[in-house]
């Protein structure tokens, strides 16, 4: 800056304006957007996409690696499970055959015990008649006397008559008692054998229908952890299908985003080259309407190519960056940093709003203020209908009061302005808003 009083001042308002104008309205950028402004770097109507991380991408590949194994994993013991369930369910049915055959072999062998005894039954009944017959025959020797069965109880017989029916007598009396006896000794025989063939049949097929129930649990048993097992592991099975495929729909997210910017990136690299050949292009259409040297038109008051001159020096710097409290009477400068958190422009080389405005008025030959409120006082306020390229346009936060002035645009013609909006943008060229115009003024009028 020129160390005189009006540079001095320029300093201190720069502070001001920049205070100001560092602190844009809300919706300020948003207007400009709309208006049709263009920059480098934040040209392009489409949002920044996210740019997933390598370590994030990585992170998610090596996530959905783990469960597609760990899924693996427990498709191999499903599997397994399945088959051991499958085994358990032959095993049980087998032993639930087994435990239906020892049923139907206890009724057959209760059967055969009731038949056993009622044969012993028989058997008891026969050995009481055999008893029977040998009381008789023991009644019937003893009222006959002791000589009955003997050979001297024919002795004493009356005639031959007599003695051929003694002996027939004797010999019906001693087979009948050798027949009682041996059918007791018999009866005795077959009811012992019954009995212990009954008892044997009964207790062992009992023992092998306890067996068969014991296993034919057992099996059930086996059949219900096996199917457990198996539910288990179908369930974790399960689970981990979804977490494998939420983590592919993840990693194929994260890719789409990588893709997504990247296509971004193209797209913006094109467009900043498109708009740097655009600003080329305005800058050599501005150098050739100013030739080699700079103004030569004189100072003094206003005239229509004095605004025009204003309007194509300001152009030469499009694409400048913005520096809060930057620029001065010989060009960009570096800005300020802001109080606090506030804008951070110390190493930015460029322009704020009121510093472009008073370089480009200085190349005629009228130095303004850095200061965008000095600046509306400058010369004669002009209707919004009647504006002229040079004409220096201003927005407030409350338009009807000059003291809350907080942005100046130079105007170019035709709608619209060129300007230097905010921190983190360019000088770019927009068309004319009016949400906050406060006015017009053209310096040297």
């Amino acid at each position: 800056m020129r160390a005189t009083g009006v540079g001095v001042r320029a300093v201190v308002v720069g502070v001001l304006c920049g205070l100001v104008v560092g602190l844009p309205p809300a919706g300020l950028a948003p207007r400009v957007a709309q208006a049709g402004g263009i920059a480098p770097a934040s040209g392009l109507a489409q949002a920044r996409p996210r740019n997933p991380s390598p370590a994030e991408i990585t992170a998610a590949q090596r996530d959905r690696a783990r469960k597609s194994a760990a899924v693996g994993r427990l498709t191999g013991l499903v599997a397994r499970a399945d088959g051991d369930m499958r085994r358990a369910t032959d095993a049980a049915e087998l032993a639930v055959e087994r435990y239906n055959k020892a049923v139907v072999d206890l009724a057959a062998a209760t059967r055969r015990a009731t038949a056993a005894r009622a044969a012993a039954d028989r058997a008891e009944r026969q050995v009481v008649a055999a008893r029977a017959a040998v009381s008789q025959f023991a009644r019937g020797s003893y009222i006959q006397g002791s000589t009955l069965g003997s050979a001297a109880a024919l002795v004493d017989a009356a005639g031959p008559a007599d003695l051929l029916a003694r002996a027939a007598l004797l010999r019906y009396i001693s087979g009948r008692k050798l027949d009682a006896v041996g059918e007791l000794d018999r009866a005795k025989v077959r009811q012992a054998n019954a009995d212990s063939l009954a008892r044997q049949a009964l207790g062992a097929q009992r023992a092998a229908t306890g067996r068969a129930t014991l296993a034919k649990a057992a099996a059930a048993r086996e059949v219900a952890t096996a199917h457990a097992r198996l539910a288990t592991l179908q369930k974790q099975r399960a689970t981990l299908n979804r977490e494998l495929t939420a983590a592919r729909v993840r990693l194929t997210g994260l890719l789409a985003e990588k893709k997504r910017y990247q296509a971004w990136q193209r797209a913006r690299a094109i467009a900043a080259a498109k708009e740097r050949e655009r600003l080329r292009r305005l800058r050599a259409a501005a150098a050739r309407r100013h030739g080699t040297s700079g103004w030569t038109g004189g100072g003094g008051a206003w005239t229509a190519a004095k605004g025009q001159w204003v309007a194509d020096a300001a152009l030469r710097w499009l694409g400048t960056p913005y520096a809060w409290g930057g620029g001065d009477y010989s060009g960009p400068t570096l800005g300020v940093n802001g109080p606090g958190a506030g804008w951070n422009d110390g190493a930015v080389v460029g322009f704020d709003c009121s510093g472009l405005a008073l370089w480009a008025w200085a190349q005629v030959g009228i130095y303004l203020p850095h200061y965008s409120g000095y600046q509306y006082q400058s010369g004669r306020h002009i209707p919004a209908g009647k504006l002229r390229p040079g004409d220096l346009v201003f927005w407030a936060y409350d338009s009807a009061d000059p003291g809350t002035i907080h942005h100046v645009a130079i105007y170019l013609g035709g709608g619209r302005v060129v300007q230097a909006p905010q921190s983190g943008d360019v000088v770019r060229i927009s068309a004319i808003w009016f949400d906050g115009y406060l006015g017009a003024a053209r310096p040297g009028s």
